[in-house]
């Protein structure tokens, strides 16, 4: 490998870390360990680009491991500080084979991404064992703030580690070049490694940098390029405004301190905004009802909120709040139309005026209009697309015990029905008659309540196991049976209509 001036041997040196329960915090000095050579491709390419940075010029061929692939990614172009560009002539093409603008929501922190081995465990205790390697604290020398970065990749592994301090220097570097940088003086930096399969481009080492910075001062993220964020706000509808992003950041940055919340103590103030949100949510339950959650859930909230605090458990803060504020996102909370009950609809949607096809219509009667109780259920709780757990429960509760009374009814009147054909003059009255009305109408009495009670069992197993499943879970089965072209839930309502149709006809 070409040995690197000493210019870019200074930006290439390797990263001090300490590693934590949950990931791997690094702490980052720009004037310690000169000299030191990486010996991996990443490491050279970032000496490279930072050295570019730092001097607005082209980068030299013999600095860089591959300059065909350089020179096409790397512009000799000055760059410009602004507040809303951050050196985009040097880092926009880099950007756009390694880097990649995420959401702590959408890194990945609960797919389980490596499996152990299923085989029979051995390890050996050394004698006198009193000291654990695994977990180092590494102290910045340097006066300046450290530029911390978090990452829950296997750092053990030199490829991961080189990976991550590689472009931890060049985001961190990148952004100190900014103006905006002065006004943030307490962040993070969380990097994730997003492997691929199919290489995109020649040389492509199936590696990406995922990425976020974490503003601690105003409790949001930000990003070092335009992060258009039109796939993570299909939760609502309609134009959005500045105010209401603030209102989607905030809750993103609570859930990066309840995945990290050891990295960052929570000061006393954010103790007492998350009390404040969950007292007002539990008050608001009995009033507007605006919140996605029970009164038994948020009298929870506020117990564990009171012990966390005296446990300095911040993890549970950040839950309480990662929710709370996701809620004021989906109500609209400080714009024009926010949400004031959540069976409105910022959208002037009445669901009790809903149009129906004329299928339905001319099915309703001979349902005995049971369709109709269904569907203005199935709408009232679908508002603006929403889905909330403690509706959901209480909605499949009903038609989990409408059925089994279905069941019960139907089984009584299937028991009167043969009773009744067993009486010997009933019997002997109809083998003379040899099939009179009463005995048809019997027996497709006995269908109706057979069917009825087959029908109802079916229906309520299988929605019995629907009562406690997860919002995500709730959206794709709505969604399923939901089609705007056949009248919205008009066919769910139908279907669950039909123990009680059946029973009634029975």
């Amino acid at each position: 490998m070409t040995s690197l001036p000493s210019t870019l041997r200074t930006c290439c040196q390797r990263i001090p870390f300490r590693r934590h329960p949950r990931g791997s915090v690094f702490s980052l000095d720009g004037a310690n360990q000169a000299g030191n050579e990486m010996q991996t491709r990443e490491t050279v390419v970032a000496g490279a680009v930072i050295a570019a940075i730092h001097s607005d010029v082209a980068i030299p061929e013999s600095s860089c491991a591959d300059p065909t692939t350089f020179r096409e990614i790397l512009s000799d172009e000055p760059s410009i500080d602004t507040q809303s560009t951050v050196n985009d002539s040097i880092f926009a093409g880099y950007r756009e084979k390694i880097f990649e603008e995420e959401i702590p929501s959408r890194m990945g922190h609960h797919d389980r991404e490596y499996h152990i081995p299923n085989e029979a465990s051995t390890f050996s205790i050394p004698p006198l064992l009193i000291d654990f390697e695994g977990f180092s604290l590494e102290t910045v020398q340097s006066d300046a703030l450290a530029q911390r970065t978090i990452t829950e990749e296997w750092i053990y592994d030199d490829r991961f580690e080189n990976m991550v301090t590689t472009w931890a220097s060049i985001l961190n570097t990148v952004l100190s070049r900014s103006p905006s940088s002065l006004q943030v003086k307490d962040r993070h930096l969380v990097i994730k490694i997003l492997e691929y399969s199919a290489p995109a481009w020649t040389d492509d080492d199936c590696y990406r940098c995922q990425y976020y910075f974490v503003n601690h001062d105003n409790e949001s993220l930000f990003w070092l390029s335009e992060f258009i964020i039109d796939e993570h706000l299909t939760a609502i509808r309609g134009p959005v405004t500045y105010s209401q992003i603030r209102h989607f950041l905030r809750q993103e940055y609570w859930y990066h301190m309840y995945l990290f919340s050891d990295t960052h103590p929570l000061s006393g103030e954010q103790w007492k905004t998350a009390n404040h949100l969950a007292v007002l949510a539990h008050a608001h339950v009995t009033t507007s009802t605006t919140s996605s959650h029970s009164a038994s859930e948020l009298q929870a909230m506020i117990w564990d909120l009171s012990m966390a605090e005296k446990m300095n458990a911040s993890e549970v803060a950040a839950d309480v709040m990662r929710k709370l504020l996701f809620d004021q996102f989906l109500n609209y909370h400080g714009q024009r139309s926010a949400r004031t009950n959540r069976g409105d609809s910022v959208f002037g949607y009445d669901p009790d005026q809903a149009k129906c096809t004329l299928i339905f219509k001319l099915l309703t009667p001979f349902l005995f209009y049971a369709p109709v109780v269904h569907l203005n259920a199935l709408n009232k709780y679908w508002v603006d697309g929403i889905a909330r757990n403690d509706q959901w429960k209480t909605l499949m509760g009903r038609c989990t015990s409408e059925w089994s009374s279905h069941t019960v009814n139907a089984t009584i009147l299937l028991n009167a029905n043969v009773a009744f054909l067993a009486i010997p003059s009933v019997d002997e009255s109809l083998q003379a008659s040899h099939g009179s009305v009463t005995q048809v109408l019997c027996a497709l009495s006995i269908i109706g309540s057979l069917s009825s009670i087959l029908i109802g069992l079916l229906l309520g197993r299988y929605h019995q196991g629907k009562k406690n499943i997860t919002c995500n879970d709730i959206v794709n089965y709505v969604k399923t049976h939901y089609s705007d072209s056949m009248g919205g839930f008009e066919r769910l309502a139908i279907i669950y209509s039909v123990p009680y149709a059946l029973l009634m006809w029975a």
